[in-house]
């Protein structure tokens, strides 16, 4: 075997687990959007944990609902990249109601601002373009190959 074939192998092994990694993520993202109970909440508390550089990086937000027979309370926890976290932060202020996508497995954890986002939509993107990129280059190095 060729060096630019065994390159190849490997470049294409690795196009192959980002492309895993964004459809799993994607498929993440549908599941909650789909499946999950949406209900009405309102913030009962919120905070920011800062992220090396970046101040507004991880955001706990406490949100209290009614499941029509009693008040129940729940914990979302975001992460963001520089500057949005602040906006979230505006967005969900304490006393603000938002719809929010209850985890069915586990009542004490949703998820907020589910849906087409910035931050939805980049992960998946990113990844998928990390495996095109390396795709790209093991079809490249495969046609280096010298017939023998």
């Amino acid at each position: 075997m060729t060096i630019s074939r065994g390159l190849s192998i490997i470049l294409a092994l690795a196009a192959s687990v980002f492309g895993v990694l964004g459809a799993v993520d994607s498929a993440r993202q549908v599941r909650v959007y789909s499946s999950w109970p949406k209900v009405d909440a309102a913030v009962e508390e919120i905070e920011a944990h800062p992220v090396a550089e970046n101040a507004d990086g991880n955001v706990s937000v406490k949100l209290r609902y009614s499941n029509g027979l009693s008040e129940r309370s729940v914990w979302a926890y975001r992460s963001f990249l520089p500057g949005r976290g602040a906006k979230f932060l505006r967005e969900y202020a304490v006393g603000t109601r938002h719809t929010v996508w209850i985890d069915p497995s586990a009542v004490a954890i949703a998820e907020v601002d589910v849906g087409w986002n910035l931050e939805t939509l980049l992960v998946p993107l990113i990844l998928w373009c990390v495996c095109l990129c390396l795709f790209l280059a093991a079809t490249y190095f495969w046609r280096l190959q010298r017939p023998t």
